[in-house]
């Protein structure tokens, strides 16, 4: 969707290129999107001459969409607008650091748990922060994703939560009775 801002990030490559040419790095861009803008963002990257970096899978699940994100150095998310962030929560549950927009809702708590990190939201700004990440994520910052997809945002803890909120719910509206 538009409002993940992948022509930032393919901008933010471009330069990238052009500081860095003897960089390797890859960029594999999943999911499914309207497919006029598909070709859009195509075009963007053979106009910026980073084509030959790029794949495509297209959508992808199950244990392909998990081998997919635990084989990844980083998780790049520079969306305009993300209320929760889903897809960065299951790249950590997969070890995979985030390099998020401040737009996304959880880049705050990722970054303070030294489980990722916040990005500028314009190309340049990204530019120089993947230019500084070039490395793979330290196993440190690694298991720090997966510790705090494990704390904070698995089943069992939003579970509990859950059955907690409900319950200050019941115990209001049985007091007011």
């Amino acid at each position: 969707h538009p409002k993940k801002q992948l022509n930032v990030l393919l901008e933010a490559l471009a330069l990238l290129q052009q500081r860095l040419p003897q960089a390797a790095w890859r960029l594999t861009i999943a999911g499914n999107a309207d497919p006029s803008y598909l070709r859009s963002l195509q075009a963007l990257t053979r106009h910026l001459h980073i084509d030959h970096r790029c794949s495509w899978p297209g959508f992808v699940e199950g244990n392909a969409k998990w081998d997919m994100l635990r084989s990844a150095d980083w998780f790049v998310l520079p969306s305009a607008s993300e209320n929760f962030g889903i897809a960065a929560i299951e790249a950590l549950a997969a070890g995979t650091p985030p390099i998020l927009s401040r737009q996304v809702a959880v880049a705050e708590d990722i970054a303070a748990a030294g489980a990722g990190v916040i990005a500028p939201s314009d190309p340049h700004g990204l530019a120089s922060l993947l230019c500084r990440v070039l490395e793979p994520p330290t196993p440190a910052m690694r298991c720090a994703a997966r510790a705090l997809a494990e704390q904070q945002y698995s089943w069992t803890v939003i579970g509990a939560r859950l059955r907690q909120g409900y319950a200050a719910i019941l115990d209001r509206k049985l007091s007011c009775l």
